[in-house]
């Protein structure tokens, strides 16, 4: 009785806990030391804000849902008006990697119409998670614009800042 007793409390308090601890382990994903649930959802873009900068140049913000993985993000996959980004783009993010930033020259209007702003796309980004992301296409950014996408509507809505 004793010898089933002591089975019985070593399984609890040893062996049941790695059990434990194993099946938390599929469930999250390491982050710099923090573990971090290894959600299902759709990794997307949440919106967009393009804002003046010195002189001839745009600060431009992309938001995401989740934490997006940096060596995803690429001068070749970020398209202004159909033209990739030059190669000497510097990617600036946020603590909790929700946010890039980056600085472009203030482009042309996409079209020939005056006042419509310009065309930002971005393809093939992934979550730090491995989720990629479904290419957006935006139309009319200009100068102290945020476009926000609205899942009530499931439509991207501009404003001014």
């Amino acid at each position: 009785m004793i010898q089933k007793m002591k089975f019985f409390l070593i399984f609890i308090f040893l062996i049941l806990p790695v059990i434990l601890l194993a099946q938390e382990d599929a469930k999250t994903v390491n982050y710099s030391g923090r573990k971090l649930s290894a959600g299902d959802g759709v990794f997307t873009v949440i919106g967009v804000k393009a804002e003046a900068d010195d002189g001839d140049f745009l600060l431009i913000s992309v938001y995401f849902n989740d934490m997006v993985d940096s060596s995803s993000v690429q001068n070749r996959r970020i398209f202004v008006n159909e033209k990739a980004l030059p190669p000497v783009t510097q990617f600036h993010f946020s603590k909790n990697r929700r946010m890039v930033q980056f600085k472009i020259k203030r482009p042309e209007s996409g079209s020939e119409s005056e006042g419509e702003g310009f065309s930002l796309r971005l393809v093939q980004f992934q979550s730090f998670k491995g989720r990629s992301m479904n290419p957006i296409e935006l139309k009319g950014l200009d100068e102290n614009s945020f476009f926000k996408f609205s899942r009530e509507n499931h439509e991207w809505q501009k404003s001014s800042l």
